[in-house]
């Protein structure tokens, strides 16, 4: 098991809920199978996003269509 991946998610729960509401921008780092680093900035309809990272990815942060692809960093601004 991931722990780093588990430990991600439980802050991105927990800072969504304190954060979210908030926010003004999601910006997410997404590990790609390749090993590159991609970079997502979301600025409108944050609370839809973050529903969609609950949903879409594991408890190891991973995405449940393919668990080569990983989140790996995020921070609400």
């Amino acid at each position: 098991m991931d722990t780093k991946g588990c430990q991600l998610r439980t802050r991105f729960i927990e800072e969504a809920e304190e954060k979210g509401p908030t926010a003004q921008m999601l910006i997410v780092a997404v590990k790609l199978p390749t090993g590159a680093v991609e970079l997502i900035t979301n600025t409108a309809m944050l609370h839809t996003k973050i529903d969609y990272y609950k949903n879409a990815y594991d408890e190891e942060f991973r995405l449940k269509g393919n668990s080569n692809v990983q989140i790996v960093g995020f921070m609400f601004v």
